[in-house]
């Protein structure tokens, strides 16, 4: 089955929404286009860089999978004030900042932000290094996602505050590394469950593959981790951890543990492969 083409809107201004939203296009998302109430500055970059600039708030946020929230901190929560009259509990909401306290958005059910500590939204470059993400709510799709990373103890902080969920953890990577993650979070957080086994296990090849910075020899990784032979998944990790790095084991790890959910097998077998990936 195809995997379905995910559509990401723009609001806001800044010089890094160009950037960002170029870089998704890159990505094979379907960029519906760029939205601000002052339009008009939008016109231009909008035609220099083959981008649709929006007049219906509504119907964009109606037909989008991600929205992106790209604009200087005071502009913020003028922002999130027009967005608390939708419905956005069905959407992936991201902000780019470079300050972010979760009590402005905390209207969001599911948000995956990015936090860069560098001045990046001000910056004409696409560098998010020291980058954070921030996935807050109690939607399925961020329980889930989250859900995973506690159970491989991924480093992040859990905040309970107004019933809401907050989980930190910090993303000291290279931007190969960053963009392989977007991926990930795009394809489990969003729809996995309409892709067949076999996509599910080209998926964990896929990623690695473009991971990597220079061409190397992956052949290895065509056999999927989905077996329950101990002895093949402890392969991919000695591979990994001579080729790769902790960044890229990580990664690997998040997509594992996901496309286990995703199989047939027992409840009990589940968690014996996972315990397994775990302790590489």
């Amino acid at each position: 089955m195809e995997p379905k083409v995910m559509k990401v809107s723009f609001i806001g201004y800044s010089s890094a929404l160009v950037s960002i939203a170029t870089f998704f296009r890159n990505k094979k998302f379907d960029v519906l286009g760029l939205y601000d109430k002052d339009y008009m500055k939008l016109i231009d970059i909008g035609i220099k860089h083959n981008f649709k600039v929006k007049l219906d708030l509504e119907k964009m946020i109606y037909e989008s999978d991600i929205i992106f929230i790209c604009d200087k901190e005071e502009n913020l929560k003028n922002i999130s004030y027009e967005l608390s009259k939708y419905d956005l509990s069905e959407k992936i909401m991201c902000v780019v900042s470079k300050y972010h306290t979760s009590d402005e958005f905390d209207m969001f059910d599911t948000a995956v932000t990015f936090l860069p500590i560098k001045d990046f939204i001000e910056g004409e470059t696409t560098d998010i290094e020291n980058a954070k993400i921030i996935v807050e709510g109690c939607g399925k799709r961020a329980d889930f996602f989250m859900q995973e990373l506690k159970f491989m103890k991924i480093n992040f902080e859990e905040v309970d505050k107004n019933k809401k969920m907050a989980y930190l953890f910090s993303l000291e990577y290279s931007t190969e590394f960053l963009d392989a993650f977007i991926s990930s979070i795009k394809d489990f957080l969003e729809n996995a469950k309409i892709y067949d086994k076999s996509y599910l296990e080209g998926l964990i090849f896929d990623n690695v593959k473009n991971y990597y910075k220079s061409p190397k020899d992956i052949s290895y990784f065509e056999k999927p981790i989905l077996t329950k032979n101990e002895d093949q998944i402890s392969s991919h990790f000695e591979i990994i951890e001579k080729y790769g790095d902790s960044n890229l084991k990580a990664l690997y790890k998040v997509i594992a543990f996901n496309l286990i959910e995703h199989t047939d097998y027992s409840k009990s077998e589940k968690d014996r492969i996972r315990r397994i990936i775990y302790n590489k």
